[in-house]
């Protein structure tokens, strides 16, 4: 079993925009965040990236592969790179 995490570049990207505020999905609840903040950028990737190792773990746990793509990227080329690596 593969599972597929699509993503876009902003998901893990904040931009440098300045204030912008966001809202929570699951909560509803909303915030001012200063995204011209380098720390707050990075901060902002850095929990994207724990997500998506956390994501990583689960599945190898379950003895599942997890293949990430981007909603910029060639998913064709993606797919067929990580399915013909496993041959």
């Amino acid at each position: 079993m593969v599972g597929v995490q699509v993503y876009d570049r902003r998901d893990k990207e904040l931009p440098d925009a300045g204030l912008i505020r966001m809202t929570d999905a699951e909560t509803g609840a909303s915030q001012w965040v200063d995204s011209s903040d380098k720390k707050v950028r990075a901060y902002y990737e850095q929990q994207f990236n724990q997500h998506a190792q956390y994501c990583r773990n689960a599945f190898m746990k379950s003895g599942a592969e997890l293949i990430s793509i981007r909603t910029d990227e060639d998913y064709v080329k993606a797919l067929q790179t990580f399915f013909l690596n496993r041959v």
